[in-house]
């Protein structure tokens, strides 16, 4: 499903809040968290992240120019079938319009083994879904704004809070190591 802009969406699955980019709403709305409650659970990580995405925001723009319907909860546990082998999609709380990547990010979050990213890219390229020649680099840098969501929550839970400071350092390094 696309749209014309980014953004939230109402209850119509229309852009009711568009923003004049994605990565620039995405940008502004998880900026004011690492200055606050996220920018404190990560701590020098945060300007880390700052800077990962200063380094690509060409790149992350280009990626993110055409707006779909984006899950931002799209994982194995929220898809499921029906009796008659249709896919159901659950757990839309989350949509927005914006780029196909974020929802790509957050399925390869925790490193799936090899023959299910091979599966994944081939249906979705199977079923006109386009991947740029970086996607694995883009999807980790879009999986970066979930995870800041994650440090941003005040209530702490301590595994959930391990798993994505190690995801996020992952991250940060896999770009280190390339520099």
């Amino acid at each position: 499903m696309r749209f014309e802009h980014a953004g939230l969406l109402n209850s119509e699955l229309r852009v009711c809040e568009p923003w004049p980019s994605a990565i620039g709403g995405l940008r502004e709305h998880v900026d004011a968290m690492l200055e606050g409650g996220a920018g404190a659970q990560l701590g020098t990580r945060a300007r880390a992240i700052h800077r990962l995405w200063e380094r690509y925001d060409g790149r992350m723009h280009d990626a993110a120019r055409e707006a779909v319907l984006v899950h931002s909860d799209f994982k194995p546990t929220n898809v499921k079938w029906t009796p008659d082998d249709r896919v159901l999609v659950l757990d839309w709380e989350f949509a927005w319009a914006g780029p196909a990547l974020f929802d790509v990010g957050q399925l390869l979050r925790w490193d799936p083994p090899a023959p299910f990213v091979e599966g994944f890219v081939g249906g979705y390229r199977d079923r006109g879904g386009a991947l740029p020649a970086d996607w694995q680099d883009l999807v980790l840098l879009f999986d970066l704004f979930n995870l800041v969501f994650f440090a941003n929550d005040p209530q702490r839970r301590p595994i959930r809070d391990r798993d994505v400071l190690a995801r996020i350092d992952r991250t940060l390094a896999h770009f280190t190591d390339r520099r």
